[in-house]
């Protein structure tokens, strides 16, 4: 017996409380209205169709994707006759990490007999996907917005970009001065993909991710002469900052950009913004976003020898060295727990990249130190919140392990007796001597006198003296990431 229908369906049967029928789509649609979801009368009236001449924009035809057939399908799938293609795929750690009981569940995949795998992969490494299904891909693109949220964001600036000499001057500077300690960016992808762009194929979408762009311009803005900071319209570094701030933030939260990998690096260089203590979405609240959605990824587990594997370790530990200086600054809780994560410790091929010089490999030795000395702050940062005093032990601990650390620096970091040039092998050893003194400060003996200091406190505070004015005499106070 078919089942009777409800009341309620009566009603939407009716004519009474009939809904509005839809307007039918259009049979074809030019790109310019296929990207801003608006009716195309090009079938109609040809190039260029009503919309894109009201609005000066370009008119052109997409061409339609050819749809395989089921013979090709079946080829694919492990048919005779040809070459196998790789279906898509995601990588292991991703897997066991987005799909509940994978362990359970891959006992009732197909066997390789069924499916053609790569070569080198065993059974389960893999996640077979349709071959028209690219909704799983971790390929960077713009979603698709409505008129509305675009037209605001055009109204609020979001989608605007500087002058492109200053861009250029803004990206150069970026990855000279910043990128070689916070490499979290693929350098040779990125500038590819930007020198071949010029100034209308940036604004039209083209080139790198634009909620990326916008965040490099933010981070650059604080190194650029400041001629270019007042040719972008702004009389001072701070309304630049503000300005680039609010704009890859409106195109983070309108979902402007798909690939999370994308949007990673770009939480973590506006993280870096914190103008005051007033601002609810300061550094804390961009970290853990940047935090959640790496996890999310799987990025806190080991890729093995995906070919991305070095791009996403390198994030990966600039999330945690974010969540360790950000609970080091604010005396907020932690929000990575390393008992979590098993990605390998960074080594010289992981941040390697191409076109380094001498300098940039310096650099990024120092910031291998640097990772490890993060690394290593859990357990000092842990004596804050414990409930009861720390034990002797629990300290001796945490000093112990910080200063295998110093004794283990590679030669980039090491600080010589004369004066040094490099800001990085500055601030390492100042992040050094300020957990020492969260150590004999913050982890209260209880039979330690509380009057005076104790020599090791003194000790720290001259040597941190120190280390500040030696980078004022080299001028480069101006380029610690707070001061600006």
């Amino acid at each position: 017996m078919l089942p009777q229908p409800s009341d309620s369906t009566q009603r939407l049967s009716s004519g009474a409380d009939k809904p509005t029928a839809q307007r039918p789509r259009a049979a074809k649609a030019c790109s310019s209205c296929h990207m801003r979801k608006v009716r195309c009368d090009v079938a109609r009236v040809g190039l260029p169709c009503t919309k894109c001449k009201d609005s000066s924009l370009d008119c052109a035809i997409r061409a339609r994707k050819k749809r395989r057939s089921n013979i090709d399908s079946g080829r694919i799938m492990g048919g005779s006759g040809s070459t196998p293609m790789r279906p898509n795929t995601l990588p292991e750690h991703v897997i066991r990490h987005q799909i509940p009981h994978y362990n359970f569940l891959q006992n009732f995949a197909p066997t390789a007999n069924n499916h053609s795998r790569p070569e080198g992969l065993d059974s389960g490494k893999i996640l077979m996907l349709d071959p028209q299904d690219q909704s799983t891909t971790l390929d960077g693109s713009s979603l698709r917005m409505s008129t509305e949220e675009m037209n605001f964001l055009e109204q609020t600036g979001a989608l605007d970009l500087p002058p492109k000499a200053i861009l250029d001057e803004c990206v150069s500077k970026y990855f000279q001065v910043f990128h070689p300690f916070f490499p979290v960016i693929g350098r040779p992808s990125f500038l590819a993909n930007y020198w071949k762009c010029d100034e209308d194929a940036l604004r039209g979408g083209q080139g790198p991710s634009l909620l990326l762009l916008q965040a490099v311009v933010f981070t650059a803005s604080a190194y650029i002469p400041m001629h270019h900071v007042q040719g972008m319209g702004f009389s001072n570094r701070q309304e630049a900052r503000k300005c680039f701030y609010k704009r890859t933030r409106q195109l983070y939260q309108f979902n402007h950009e798909l690939d999370d990998i994308v949007t990673i690096p770009a939480l973590l260089l506006i993280s870096h913004y914190y103008p005051s203590m007033a601002e609810q979405r300061h550094t804390w609240f961009w970290v853990h976003q940047a935090i959640s959605l790496a996890q999310g990824a799987g990025l806190h587990r080991d890729s093995g020898y995906d070919p991305r594997r070095k791009l996403w370790a390198r994030t990966w530990w600039a999330c945690l060295a974010r969540d360790r200086l950000t609970a080091l600054g604010t005396g907020r809780p932690m929000h990575i727990n390393s008992l979590d994560c098993n990605v390998p410790l960074l080594t010289a091929e992981d941040v390697e990249e191409e076109g380094d010089t001498e300098d940039d490999r310096a650099i990024k030795a120092i910031y291998i130190d640097f990772i490890k000395l993060c690394n290593y702050m859990e357990g000092v940062l842990s004596l804050q919140f414990v409930t009861s005093n720390p034990t002797g032990n629990e300290v001796r601990v945490c000093e112990s392990t910080l200063q295998n650390w110093a004794s283990n620096l590679s030669s980039a970091s090491k600080r010589a007796e004369e004066e040094t040039s490099s800001l990085s092998s500055g601030t390492i050893p100042l992040l050094y001597q300020t957990l020492l003194h969260l150590i004999y400060n913050g982890a209260q003996y209880k039979d330690r006198p509380e009057k005076l200091p104790s020599a090791e406190m003194v000790s720290i505070a001259a040597d941190s003296a120190n280390l500040l004015a030696d980078l004022m005499k080299l001028d480069l106070i101006e380029y610690l990431p707070t001061t600006r």
